[in-house]
């Protein structure tokens, strides 16, 4: 009985998966369709509500480099 039905066994053909890994890629690159709120009683940071201009930040970024400078440049003094 189990060799009749070996000898006339055919398998079926199998189908044949695209390849979709662009589409499981895309699907974890959703953009965040909620954005982040704030607490209700959270305090903000100090440095949200300062107004300081690029020419202050510039200038007080070169006095800090030549104060902690190891060789300073004596052209730039």
């Amino acid at each position: 009985m189990l060799k009749g039905f070996c000898q006339k066994y055919r398998p079926q053909p199998k189908k044949v998966e695209k390849n979709r890994w662009g589409s499981k890629l895309l699907a974890g690159m959703k953009p965040n369709q909620k954005k982040k709120g704030t607490s209700p009683g959270q305090l903000k940071l100090f440095w949200d509500e300062l107004d300081i201009t690029n020419e202050e930040i510039i200038k007080a970024a070169t006095i800090f480099v030549k104060a902690n400078c190891y060789t300073p440049n004596p052209k730039n003094k």
